[in-house]
């Protein structure tokens, strides 16, 4: 503190009428005042100078992240289908059928849960008593035959193969079952069963494309296969 400001201050308590003792104590406490004032300021430098790296690096990332929004919605609706089709989604009936010639009472898959292009597609069966081989298979003991669970299967890889390269299946192109490896049985699936097909991507060469499938009822293994499958032209 300056000698004029303390003067002056002084000046002004002994106007007041105070003591010189009174005025001595009013000048140290003053000071003790003026001190702590300028601690302080020190305290709000110091801990500025100690946050705003942080503070320069958060407006840092909201600036990127406005940039990423920007962008986003910039988006083309064409671009925006091809995102949302290269990730998990599923397909229907209808949709199904487009990517399989198979047709009642051998289109074995009833709705598409899950498929991730290029890596695995879970597909569901609804076992119903009004399936047509349970007539036969077996008439008192009604049992999904195990070559159509591997045939079930095997429709869940097409339609993965069908999602993963774009032409592979589909219209004027047929997609044959032409080998079988490690098959194995463990559950019955009879009337009433939802049927999980789960078909997982293992390698292709060419126009052969092999799938390790799985099948269950209620979280319960029911079957399993290597499956190794191919598309042909249909005038070939």
């Amino acid at each position: 503190m300056s000698k004029k400001i303390l003067v002056a201050i002084c000046g002004v308590l002994l106007s007041t009428g105070l003591a010189a003792a009174d005025l001595k104590v009013g000048v140290v406490d003053l000071r003790k005042l003026v001190d702590q004032s300028a601690q302080s300021q020190k305290s709000q430098a110091e801990l500025k100078k100690e946050f705003q790296p942080r503070e320069n690096k958060l407006v840092n990332e909201q600036k990127e992240l406005k940039k990423l929004e920007e962008k986003l919605n910039r988006q083309t609706p064409d671009q925006a289908h091809r995102s949302t089709t290269s990730q998990v989604n599923h397909l229907d009936i209808q949709e199904i059928k487009e990517y399989l010639p198979h047709r009642y009472p051998f289109l074995l898959i009833d709705r598409v849960l899950e498929v991730e292009p290029g890596k695995r597609l879970l597909a569901l069966k609804n076992v119903t008593y009004n399936e047509p081989f349970f007539t036969g298979h077996f008439p008192a003991v009604p049992i999904m035959p195990g070559v159509l669970i591997i045939e079930a299967l095997a429709q869940a890889t097409g339609l993965l193969a069908g999602r993963s390269m774009e032409g592979l299946v589909g219209k004027g192109r047929t997609y044959y079952l032409v080998g079988l490896d490690k098959v194995r049985f463990k559950r019955p699936v009879v009337p009433g069963d939802q049927l999980h097909l789960e078909a997982t991507y293992v390698r292709h060469k060419r126009n052969i494309w092999a799938f390790e499938c799985r099948a269950e009822v209620a979280g319960e293994f029911v079957a399993s296969a290597e499956i190794m499958c191919a598309a042909a032209e249909d005038n070939a």
